[in-house]
C-alpha cells in the first residue's frame, strides 16, 4: 500500500524522502531527508516472549520501526504520520551479508507474537530486496487485517512521483484551415498540403514524375467540340503552363478531351504491358501546426481539403515507382473497354456474373431485366412466362431500352401489354432491354424524380482505380405522377433532354433541379414519421452499388489498358417507397451543359476535382498561388476501388 503523497527513491545505497507538503512546517515546502541504511554493527538484545506486548507498544510510538537504521538517522525528523517497514531479503538470491539476516530475523521475531497486528509483514521468505511499505501511521489504528504485497521491481531504482505536482501536457485546439486569417501561411501551408498529395496520388499509380525545368513547364491539351466544351476549355485555361492546339495538332498534344471515344486518338497511346507491382508501406500521417501570433499552437484541421477520402480508404495503395518524364506523357478522357458499363446489355452480363461469383442477387441492383434480340429468341419465351405469372400482381408496366449505346432517354418506350412488347421488338434489329418499371417510386411533391451521380475512373501504368463523387443532383419530373396515363413520358422520364421540352419545365424547381440538401429538407419536413438521412441512408447504399459496378467491368477492362486514360461516368438511380436505390444505367458522356443554378455550382466543381486528380498530379509544377485568390478547393471524390486490393 503506497500513498502517492510521499515520493521515495531508492539509488545506490541511499534512500530519499519528501514530506508530504500538507503537513504544516516552519522549514520550506519540500524538506529533503537522506539517510543511510547501512546496517547497524551493535547487535540487538532479543525480545522475550513475555515482553512481545511492550516491545509493540515502544515500536508504535516510535519513528520508525526498524532497528536497522542508526539511531540518530534523520529519518525522526519526518512526520510522526509515517511508519516505514523493512522488508527482509529474497531466500532465492543467497548472500554472504550475515549481518542482515540477523537483523531481519529479529526484527520478524518482534512482531510474529502480537494477538492482532496492525501492519501483517509478507513471508519473510519470499519478500524482495529493497522492497519498502509506505503508509500513514493514523491508518494503522482499527485497521482491519489484509495482506499486503510490495511492488515488484526487479531494477535497481525504484521511484515514486507525486502525480500531483507533475505537470500535465497541454492538449492542444483544433483550428480549422479555413479559419485561419494568415493568408500568407494557408497559402504557404495549402501548397505544401497539395504537392505531397499528388506525390502520394501518384505512388498509388506506381509512378514518379520528373520534370524538365529548363525547357519550362509549357503542355498542349486539345478539347474536341461537344457537351459544353467551352466549359473544359475555360477549366484548362486557368491551369498553368498550358496552352491550346488545333484538331491538326491533337497527335502532340499532352491532354485530349472528346466527347466520345475516338479510336484514332486510343491508338496513339501506348498500350500497358503486363507489370509485377510490389505494395509499399503507407507513409504515417503528418500533423500540421499552426503557432497565432508566435504563442498559442494550435492543430490544423486539413480535412477541409478532403485529401482523406483518397489516402484514408481501404483501397489506397502506394506502389513501388516507375519515373516518368512529364513532357513525353499523353492523357486521353476515355477509357478503352468503356462499353462493359455503359452499355447496357454488357453491364447487365458482368454485373450479373460478378453476382454469382460474390454470393449476390443481381436483383437486388437493377430491377427485373431481360435481354431480347428477337421474337424468335428464347429470353422472349422466359419473358412471356414471367410476364403471365405477374398479370394480376403489379400493373406489369415494362420499360424498353435500347441494348446499345444510348443515353439521355433516346429509344426508350413504356409498354403495358405483350402484344405492344412483340411490335416494338419486331421494329428493331438490335438487342432489346425488356425491364421492370417500378410502380412505387418515392416521390417528392407528388412527382417523380432519379438522382444523378458521377463516378471517376482512372487507367494510368496499368493500375485501375474507381471513385466515387459525394455529390449529386435530383432530377426531377414536370408533372404529378398517375400510373393511369403511361404514354406521358413528362410523368414518368426525369431526363433533362425530354423534361426540357415540357410546358412545365422550370414551374417548380429551376430546370427541374433539386440539391441534396433541398431533398433533405424536403424529408425533414414531410417524413418526420421515418427520419431520414440521406447522405447516411442512400449515399452510402450508391456508393456501394457504384463500387461493385466497377468491380464487375475491370475484368474486361483489365484485357486492354491504354496508358494512361480516366473517364467520368453519368449514374442515373431510382428511389421505391422504401428509399431503395435501383440502378437505372450508367452514361459514358453525361451530359455537362449548365441548365441551372445547382448545376452552375456542382458540374465546375465536379470537373476540377477531375483535373485535380488525373492532371494536375502529374504536370502542376508551380504550387504557388496569390493571397487574394482562394486557398481551398475540396475534393468530393473517394476512393472505392484499386486493381490492387
Amino acid at each position: 500500500m503506497i500513498d502517492f503523497k510521499y515520493l521515495a527513491s531508492v539509488q545506490h545505497s541511499k534512500v530519499e524522502i519528501l514530506e508530504d507538503y500538507h503537513i504544516p512546517m516552519k522549514a520550506p515546502q519540500y524538506l529533503r531527508h537522506s539517510l543511510d541504511f547501512a546496517y547497524s554493527s551493535k547487535p540487538f538484545k532479543k525480545t522475550s516472549k513475555t515482553n512481545t506486548t511492550e516491545f509493540c507498544k515502544d515500536m508504535l510510538n516510535k519513528t520508525s520501526a526498524l532497528p536497522f537504521f542508526r539511531p540518530r538517522s534523520p529519518l525522526a525528523r519526518l512526520a510522526r504520520s509515517l511508519q516505514i517497514s523493512r522488508l527482509s531479503k529474497n531466500s532465492n538470491f543467497p548472500t554472504n551479508d550475515q549481518s542482515n539476516k540477523k537483523v531481519e530475523s529479529r526484527a520478524v521475531s518482534a512482531l510474529q507474537s502480537q494477538p492482532n497486528p496492525l501492519l501483517e509483514l509478507v513471508n519473510p521468505h519470499t519478500p524482495f530486496k529493497g522492497s519498502f511499505l509506505v503508509i500513514k501511521k493514523s491508518d494503522l489504528y482499527g485497521l482491519k487485517k489484509k495482506s499486503s504485497s510490495p511492488i515488484k521491481k526487479t531494477c535497481k531504482h525504484l521511484d515514486f512521483i507525486n502525480t500531483k505536482n507533475i505537470r500535465k501536457v497541454q492538449k492542444l485546439e483544433k483550428v480549422n484551415i479555413k479559419d485561419i486569417k494568415d493568408r500568407k501561411w494557408v497559402c504557404k501551408k495549402r501548397a505544401s498540403l497539395i504537392r505531397d498529395f499528388y506525390i502520394s496520388l501518384t505512388k498509388s499509380n506506381g509512378m514518379k514524375i520528373n520534370h524538365n525545368f529548363d525547357l519550362g513547364p509549357l503542355f498542349k491539351y486539345y478539347i474536341g467540340k461537344g457537351n459544353n466544351s467551352k466549359l473544359i476549355k475555360q477549366m484548362m485555361s486557368r491551369r498553368h503552363g498550358w496552352s491550346r492546339i488545333k484538331a491538326a495538332e491533337a497527335n502532340t498534344a499532352n491532354f485530349v478531351w472528346t466527347e466520345w471515344l475516338e479510336e484514332s486518338t486510343l491508338q496513339s497511346l501506348s498500350l500497358n504491358v503486363n507489370k509485377n507491382y510490389t505494395i509499399e508501406t503507407l507513409p504515417k500521417t503528418h500533423m500540421h501546426h499552426y503557432r497565432l501570433n508566435n504563442t498559442k499552437r494550435f492543430i490544423v484541421d486539413t480535412t477541409v481539403m478532403g485529401f482523406e477520402k483518397i489516402t484514408n480508404t481501404n483501397s489506397f495503395r502506394h506502389i513501388k515507382t516507375e519515373t516518368f518524364q512529364s513532357g513525353n506523357l499523353k492523357i486521353y478522357n476515355k477509357i478503352a473497354g468503356n462499353h462493359n458499363l455503359s452499355n447496357k446489355k454488357e453491364l447487365f452480363i458482368n454485373l450479373d456474373k460478378y453476382c454469382q461469383e460474390n454470393n449476390k442477387q443481381v436483383f437486388d441492383y437493377v430491377p427485373v431485366t431481360f435481354h431480347i434480340t428477337s421474337l424468335a429468341d428464347g429470353k422472349f419465351k422466359e419473358f412471356e412466362k414471367y410476364f403471365q405469372n405477374n398479370t394480376l400482381k403489379t400493373n406489369n408496366i415494362w420499360i424498353l431500352k435500347p441494348g446499345e449505346n444510348t443515353n439521355r432517354g433516346t429509344g426508350i418506350t413504356i409498354c403495358t401489354s405483350l402484344d405492344q412488347i412483340s411490335k416494338e421488338i419486331s421494329k428493331t434489329k438490335h438487342t432489346v432491354i425488356l425491364q421492370k418499371y417500378i410502380e412505387n417510386p418515392f416521390l417528392v411533391y407528388k412527382r417523380k424524380f432519379d438522382i444523378r451521380c458521377y463516378a471517376l475512373i482512372t487507367c494510368y501504368n496499368g493500375v485501375i482505380q474507381g471513385y466515387y463523387y459525394n455529390e449529386g443532383y435530383i432530377r426531377t419530373s414536370s408533372k404529378l405522377f398517375s400510373l393511369q396515363n403511361i404514354d406521358n413520358k413528362f410523368i414518368h422520364l426525369t431526363n433533362d433532354a425530354i423534361q426540357k421540352y415540357s410546358e412545365d419545365y422550370g414551374k417548380y424547381e429551376n430546370g427541374n433541379k433539386m440539391s441534396y440538401s433541398e431533398l433533405q429538407k424536403y424529408l425533414d419536413t414531410n417524413h418526420q414519421n421515418r427520419p431520414v438521412d440521406f447522405i447516411e441512408e442512400v449515399g452510402s447504399k450508391i456508393k456501394e452499388i457504384i463500387s461493385d459496378t466497377i468491380k464487375c467491368a475491370v475484368p474486361n477492362i483489365m484485357k486492354k489498358i491504354h496508358c494512361h486514360t480516366f473517364e467520368v461516368f453519368g449514374y442515373d438511380f431510382l428511389l421505391d417507397e422504401n428509399l431503395k436505390p435501383w440502378l437505372l444505367e450508367v452514361n459514358t458522356n453525361p451530359c455537362l451543359e449548365i441548365s441551372s443554378s445547382h448545376l452552375a455550382r456542382i458540374i465546375p466543381s465536379m470537373l476540377e476535382n477531375v483535373f485535380q486528380l488525373t492532371l494536375d498530379s502529374i504536370f502542376q509544377t508551380n504550387f504557388t498561388i496569390k493571397n487574394d485568390m482562394s486557398v481551398i478547393t475540396e475534393n468530393k471524390f473517394e476512393l472505392v476501388y484499386h486493381s490492387l486490393e
